[in-house]
C-alpha cells in the first residue's frame, strides 16, 4: 500500500506538474469519489465545495438591499416627546458645562492633575520640615523658659542677699554707734 504524506489540498503537484482532479481536489489515478457526492455550496453532485465554481448571490447582499427599503420615520409626537427629553437632559447637564475643567481635553487635565499631584507632594514635604523646625523650636522655646525661671530664681536669690547685705551694713553701723 503507498502511502502519500504530503498535503492533499494543493492544486498542482510540484514534482511531477500534474494537475490535482477537478471535482475533488485531490491527486489520484482512479474513479474520483466526489462523483457521487453533492456540494454544499450549490446542491449539485460531481464535486465538492471546494472545487466549486459556481456564483451564488450571497446573503450579505440580500441583507443590504432588505435594510435599504427599510427606513423607520417618527411620528410629530414622538419627536417632539424626543426633543423635550433631549432639552430636559442638556440643563441637566448645563451645571457640569460652569465646573473649572470642563473645557480642558483629558491630556491637559491630566497633566494638570499631575502638577497639582507634585505640588502636594512638594507641599507635605515642606509641612513635615516645618513640623521638625516646630519641634526642634519648642525644645529651645522649654530649654529658653526654663533658663528664664534659672535666671529669675538667681535674681531673687540675689535680691535677698542685697537686702540682707543692707541690713547687715545698718546693723554694723548701729552697732558703731553703739
Amino acid at each position: 500500500m503507498d502511502i502519500n504524506l504530503r498535503p492533499q489540498w494543493r492544486l498542482w503537484n510540484f514534482p511531477s506538474q500534474r494537475p490535482v482532479c477537478g471535482k475533488c481536489g485531490i491527486l489520484h489515478n482512479r474513479i474520483c469519489f466526489a462523483n457521487f457526492k453533492t456540494c454544499f455550496k450549490c446542491g449539485r453532485k460531481g464535486h465538492y465545495a471546494r472545487m466549486c465554481f459556481a456564483r451564488i448571490p450571497s446573503v450579505k447582499a440580500k441583507e443590504q438591499q432588505t435594510t435599504i427599503k427599510k427606513t423607520k420615520v417618527k411620528s410629530k409626537r414622538r419627536t417632539e416627546r424626543d426633543r423635550s427629553r433631549w432639552i430636559q437632559h442638556m440643563d441637566r447637564k448645563q451645571p457640569m458645562f460652569e465646573l473649572p475643567f470642563s473645557n480642558i481635553r483629558n491630556a491637559a487635565f491630566v497633566s494638570v492633575l499631575e502638577t497639582n499631584q507634585s505640588v502636594k507632594v512638594e507641599l507635605k514635604r515642606v509641612k513635615e520640615k516645618l513640623k521638625e523646625k516646630n519641634i526642634n523650636g519648642e525644645k529651645f522655646k522649654d530649654q529658653h523658659n526654663m533658663k528664664d525661671e534659672e535666671i529669675s530664681n538667681l535674681k531673687e536669690q540675689l535680691h535677698t542677699m542685697w537686702e540682707r547685705a543692707q541690713l547687715y551694713v545698718k546693723q554694723n553701723e548701729e552697732f558703731r554707734k553703739i
